[in-house]
């Protein structure tokens, strides 16, 4: 009996394997969330890791361990933000983010070094709960502009992934369609062909009133 679900996990877990590859710096925290390292570091220094802590301890290697993914553009810019940082103690000037300078600024719609789902609109509320604040006009409308942008973003992924599932309904209906015409006797468990909570004759339907 053929498992097509099985077969695109598969596709799926291949597709993942080689986009991570494409990443210059990928973290090697494995399955520790960046959440438990930020605490972890905040127990340790009494005060919130900033951006280039963070990216430290989630890119160090451990001794003795092969990795398959190069280090050296890794190396590289830790060596540039702690070269940042260390001009700023000299200087006594704290406003540089040497994390920012060396990797860019943030995109919309999420922040790095956070676990997913954390924004800069809910670091900012997070931090203005924390103690007495003023906003002028110019913040209230870059917040405003912000929340606008992360809903964008939320609506082009649910349409993102609208469209990934359309795409692997269609896929897989070919595949099986083809698969049966070859083998007319062919059997397929209709459980392995679900398509969120649709079965494979509801997505077949669907499928024919789209076109």
């Amino acid at each position: 009996m053929l498992n097509i679900k099985a077969y695109l996990l598969q596709q799926t877990s291949k597709t993942n394997t080689e986009n991570r590859k494409k990443l210059k710096n990928p973290h090697t925290a494995g399955k520790t969330g960046f959440a438990t390292i930020r605490e972890k570091k905040r127990k340790e220094t009494s005060e919130d890791p900033s951006s280039k802590d963070m990216f430290v301890a989630t890119r160090s290697r451990k001794t003795g361990r092969v990795y398959k993914e190069s280090y050296e553009d890794t190396m590289h810019k830790i060596a540039e933000m702690e070269q940042i940082q260390t001009q700023e103690i000299e200087d006594d000037n704290q406003s540089v983010d040497a994390f920012a300078t060396v990797m860019g600024p943030e995109h919309p719609g999420r922040v790095r070094l956070y676990e997913r789902g954390v924004t800069k609109t809910i670091l900012k509320q997070k931090s203005g709960n924390s103690g007495p604040s003023s906003k002028t006009t110019d913040e209230i409308m870059q917040q405003k502009l912000e929340e606008m942008e992360e809903k964008m973003q939320q609506r082009l992924q649910k349409k993102f992934e609208e469209q990934q599932e359309t795409w692997r309904q269609h896929i897989t209906l070919n595949v099986v369609a083809q698969l049966r015409h070859l083998n007319p006797d062919l059997r397929v468990d209709p459980n392995m062909l679900t398509f969120s909570g649709c079965s494979l004759g509801e997505a077949s339907s669907t499928q024919q009133a789209a076109i």
